[in-house]
């Protein structure tokens, strides 16, 4: 550990951000740090207008179709759909969201063979 004296200083910066920190270099200050620390919520199939988050907002990661399950599943910000991928069982199992935010709230509704994870945070 270093010490390092007070005598003289004057401002000292840090420039890693730390979690939940502003992004200093973001124009308007205003989108937190991102951190890929996330709850998981399984969906079964056939399942109508879940609210996973609540009714609060909510930061959407991806989803994670199970194993050979085929369908849509309808990703909602409360009750304005946002994106309705159809999953076929031979592509990728994973659909990534990178964070989007969803203001109102985290809604979804999954086919008659479409269960999956979804990995979401609270905003």
């Amino acid at each position: 550990m270093n010490v390092i004296p007070s005598a003289g200083l004057k401002n000292i910066a840090i420039p890693e951000p730390f979690a939940n920190e502003r992004n200093i270099a973001s124009s308007t200050n205003a989108y937190g740090v991102g951190v890929d620390e996330c709850n998981i919520t399984h969906i079964a199939a056939s399942q109508t207008d879940v609210a996973v988050s609540s009714g609060a907002p909510a930061l959407i990661f991806g989803i994670v179709v199970d194993s050979g399950q085929t369908g849509v599943v309808t990703i909602k910000d409360g009750i304005t759909t946002v994106s309705a991928p159809a999953i076929a069982a031979t592509q990728s199992p994973a659909i990534d969201y990178k964070g989007a935010k969803l203001n109102t709230s985290l809604v979804v509704t999954t086919a008659a063979s479409a269960a999956c994870a979804v990995l979401w945070r609270p905003q």
